[in-house]
């Protein structure tokens, strides 16, 4: 059997109102989804041993970042794109994609169209993929983090400008060129989440290193600050999430055992308020993931350390994966 690392568990069943979810009145209600544990294996991977960002493009093919992460602040980790056909059993690394210290990032259309930005050989470059991932073709060496493509031609992402400041970008040819515009006070943009081609939220520091959001409305062109009270030693936002145009959270990871903090926003990130709730959250605890099915019912999952960074005597590593269900009733 193979070692397992670090998982991502179950943590917390969230809900939105604060009533409902201290009344000692009322009866317990089921949670409104259910949860599937896959344990994958990753043959002869050398770099995956947890997954991180995922993308299904089919009910059984997903692409996804794997990486190592070492103990104790030793060095920076290693990622890379992984790739399953059988809805995460087995796990291919994309070899091309690996990268130390920062991941690739990546955004499908459907099975066959889709797009990876990574460094190879030294080199950044944004590739492209018509034929599932059998074949890429190199579009650009722009560095750019893609974000989201919404079309063939659509596409978002962000970098560094020459200024060293966080700049958005936007193409409108599939990839191959690449037009920038500042992010207002931005030193580093960190997550980004889109709705839909007009609507998005990007997380980042600014030049005093305080955490800022960002939203857009007009596809990039104009953008709302909203600074983010998340406390001292804030390393980054580890995940962002939006159910809507109003509703949204996000998790902050603070620097050494400082922890993780959840936020969320009624007005579409104009204000931030963090929850209270530290069972779940505070100093060595390490929230991954937040995710809410509708309005009031989500979830959230921790990083938990459960053993070394290895593989089996097969030249396998277990990837684990949870597939969210949410109820018919």
């Amino acid at each position: 059997m193979p070692y397992i690392r670090i998982l991502l568990l179950l943590f917390v069943y969230l809900i939105l109102s604060d009533n409902a979810a201290r009344s000692q009145n009322q009866p317990t209600k089921s949670p409104p989804f259910t949860l599937t544990w896959i344990e994958g294996k990753c043959k002869h991977c050398k770099i995956a041993r947890q997954l991180a960002e995922i993308q299904f493009v089919s009910k059984t093919e997903a692409w996804a970042v794997g990486f190592l992460w070492p103990y104790h602040g030793q060095g920076s980790g290693d990622y890379v794109m992984v790739h399953t056909t059988d809805g995460g059993i087995t796990w291919k690394e994309f070899a091309a994609s690996g990268m130390h210290a920062e991941a690739p990032t990546f955004s499908f259309l459907d099975a066959q169209r889709g797009w990876v930005s990574s460094m190879a050989s030294g080199d950044w470059a944004i590739r492209q993929t018509e034929d599932g991932g059998h074949h890429w073709k190199v579009l650009s060496d722009n560095g750019i983090r893609i974000s989201q493509f919404f079309s063939a031609s659509q596409g978002y992402g962000v970098s560094s400008c020459k200024s060293e400041v966080a700049c958005f970008f936007r193409t409108l040819n599939g990839g191959r060129n690449w037009e920038e515009s500042a992010l207002p006070n931005f030193k580093y943009a960190d997550k980004t989440f889109f709705l839909n081609p007009q609507t998005g939220w990007i997380s980042g520091k600014t030049q005093d290193d305080t955490e800022l959001v960002l939203r857009t409305t007009d596809a990039g062109k104009t953008w709302e600050a909203c600074i983010l009270n998340a406390g001292p030693d804030i390393a980054e936002v580890r995940d962002l999430f939006f159910l809507d145009a109003q509703r949204g959270w996000l998790i902050t990871w603070a620097f050494n055992d400082g922890g993780t903090r959840l936020f969320h926003t009624m007005d579409g990130g104009k204000s931030w308020r963090a929850n209270s709730d530290d069972t779940f959250q505070g100093n060595r605890k390490w929230l991954s993931t937040v995710r809410f099915i509708n309005e009031k019912a989500g979830f959230a999952f921790n990083s938990v350390d459960t053993g070394d960074h290895g593989v089996d005597s097969q030249g396998e590593s277990g990837l684990w994966l949870v597939k969210v269900h949410p109820s018919s009733h």
